[in-house]
């Protein structure tokens, strides 16, 4: 997330259900066909038709059918890829062949249709997700592939209830059909883009059809979303009976919350003592498998497994709060870079909980082994959240704010008069920033402190060895800190030019990571974050050199950011000191926004990648 270059890497941490509902966004049908259309497709079309019963379970007839029109599009249709959930869905392939350009069919043969689980995310992780390997034959430019199947869904991922979403590429199909079915009394929600929708009724039974336009194709990037939960609070009150299903007090909660708080006085530090507790014993794991879907596992179950996924974290932090008399109630939200609830509701992208504690007014997330009481991971600062409480309602996380979010690096380095580099270096964060060193101190623990320190070293450009000497918490401020030394392989001389090394940076320097473009949350939009980047550099110089081009002082203030920077050369030392800060309402910011904040972006790259020239004293 905010890690130099190859740790960047943390998508799998906010995944506590790592649910993928939607068959279309799975390899070889919806984003398969989108992936290949660029190679050279025609006559393409999807079908899907859901005969919907009132436990949310059903049976789908779905049907691809392409025309591949290149040597790269037949390699890219010639295997198709069908995902399913297994112990929810059973797969039966009606139809699959080659059918070539002479009219000849060649059907698949059975040997060449295989079952396998999808890869793993990079979180601990149970996944129940699979996938069917449809194996066509003999497949060549201007033949057309034929696939059907039915999919039977034995039971609604969520008790009673069904919802899909459905999104389709204008460049990657032609035709377009989705049908539900809904029996008598189960009423549908639907919104849907790029498509025409028709209702009618038939024995008693609703058809819902969205279909592209006759003759026209999609005529731009299309979707539908559709569930049987008329608003959010129908789905919260929803989630609260599952939750309250399993909600089990008994003496042995009682008792291990009694101990937890033993010779603790103030309420909120209680609070915090059981969430430490659930947040370090109690290993997150994302538990997909059978019934445990939407529902959380028994108290009992995951107090004698020590491990749990989010809803299982916020069952046990629930049960034991209420034990020494604190309320708390889960609250649904999505995780990675969605910043709406949507309409329909669905639980498509409120795919985490988390804990509101009222008496506080604070939300806190007990999934992060490495996270803090009073700090929720930076993506679901900001985030508009659904509580599933007594009386459900939608809500919103604060805000992140830059005091909040703080990283702080102090690197001293000394070349010595035969051009070696030495130095060391203090990184500290609070806030998000604090979460993620506790992260890298856990990583440092588990790889070792010197062959991480090389392979930091490596990542920003330099070889050398070093080793991570101290990675505490601070006293005050809501600190984590993490030091450590290094020696440098490379040697300084008269007429060398080189950026200057930072050391054994574990964060991103100023200007990177907090205004982020790249990031989008749909068309002009992307993720920004509010936060402050320190970077204290000083060196030592030797007799013999001097620095020839130092950068100068600046101070940049924009809308959204702002950049101060000074450089003081002094006869044997250079030090320099550079601030970045972000300054942003919310999680969400506009290209406006961001391109306003740009002059200060641009200011601190540029300083932060300036090569220096070394000369002669």
């Amino acid at each position: 997330m905010v890690m130099s270059r190859r740790g960047r890497n943390r998508a799998a941490i906010l995944a506590a259900w790592i649910f993928l509902l939607v068959p279309t966004a799975l390899p070889g049908f919806g984003t398969g066909v989108a992936r290949a259309q660029d190679a050279g497709i025609s006559r393409r079309q999807a079908e899907y038709r859901y005969d919907l019963k009132p436990d949310g379970s059903f049976v789908s007839i779905e049907r691809l059918r392409v025309q591949p029109l290149t040597p790269a599009a037949t390699r890219e249709f010639g295997l198709i890829r069908i995902g399913f959930f297994d112990g929810f869905d059973r797969i039966e392939i009606i139809r699959a062949e080659t059918i070539k350009r002479d009219g000849r069919v060649i059907t698949v043969d059975p040997d060449a249709m295989v079952t396998g689980a999808l890869g793993a995310p990079e979180a601990a992780t149970f996944n129940p997700y699979r996938e069917h390997v449809v194996i066509f034959p003999f497949v060549e430019p201007g033949d057309s592939i034929e696939l059907v199947y039915r999919r039977e869904r034995q039971r609604g991922l969520m008790p009673d209830a069904f919802f899909i979403q459905h999104i389709f590429e204008r460049r990657s199909l032609e035709r377009v059909e989705v049908t539900v079915t809904a029996p008598p009394g189960v009423a549908l929600s639907h919104h849907e883009s790029g498509l025409v929708a028709t209702v009618r009724d038939s024995d008693g039974r609703r058809i819902y059809t969205w279909s592209s336009v006759a003759g026209d194709g999609l005529t731009r990037d299309a979707n539908v979303v559709i569930s049987t939960f008329s608003n959010q609070t129908e789905l919260a009150a929803r989630y609260r009976r599952l939750e309250d299903s399993r909600y089990a007090p008994s003496p042995d909660i009682s008792a291990l919350a009694q101990q937890i708080v033993a010779g603790i006085d103030f309420d909120r530090d209680r609070a915090r003592a059981i969430f430490d507790w659930v947040r370090t014993n109690i290993r997150y794991v994302a538990v997909l498998l059978g019934s445990s879907n939407f529902l959380p596992n028994a108290p009992r179950t995951i107090l004698d497994r020590r491990y749990g996924d989010c809803k299982d974290h916020a069952l046990i932090l629930r049960l034991l709060l209420a034990a020494i008399g604190i309320e708390s109630e889960t609250v649904l939200v999505a995780a990675g870079a969605h910043y709406t609830i949507d309409w329909p509701p669905t639980a498509i992208t409120l795919n985490h909980v988390i804990t509101y504690l009222p008496h506080f007014d604070l939300y806190v997330d007990s999934s992060i082994e490495f996270g803090r009481f009073d700090t929720l991971p930076i993506e679901l600062y900001g985030k508009p959240t659904l509580h599933a409480g007594p009386s459900p309602r939608l809500g919103r996380a604060p805000a992140l704010t830059a005091d909040q979010n703080v990283s702080e690096l102090a690197t001293t380095l000394a070349i010595d008069a035969e051009g070696r580099m030495t130095g060391r270096t203090e990184q500290r964060g609070r806030g998000p920033f604090g979460m993620m060193l506790r992260m890298l101190a856990g990583r440092i623990e588990a790889r070792g402190a010197n062959a991480v320190a090389a392979d930091q070293l490596r990542s920003l450009g330099w070889l050398g060895t070093g080793a991570f000497e101290q990675m505490t918490e601070e006293d005050s401020g809501g600190f984590y800190r993490i030091a450590g030394s290094f020696t440098l392989d490379r040697r300084t001389a008269d007429g060398q030019r080189m950026s200057l090394p930072t050391g054994l940076r574990l964060l991103v320097g100023p200007g990177e990571y907090l205004l982020n473009s790249e990031r989008r949350v749909g068309t002009g939009k992307a993720m920004c974050f509010a936060g402050r980047q320190i970077e204290r550099i000083t060196v030592a110089l030797p007799e013999r050199l001097t620095l020839s081009n130092v950068p100068r002082s600046r101070d940049v203030r924009t809308p959204v950011a702002t950049y101060r920077a000074a450089f003081t050369l002094e006869p044997h030392q250079l030090t320099i000191e550079r601030v970045f800060e972000v300054t942003v309402p919310g999680p969400v910011c506009s290209d406006a926004d961001i391109a306003g904040g740009q002059t200060a972006i641009t200011a601190a790259l540029e300083d932060g990648r300036h090569v220096y020239q070394f000369a002669a004293r």
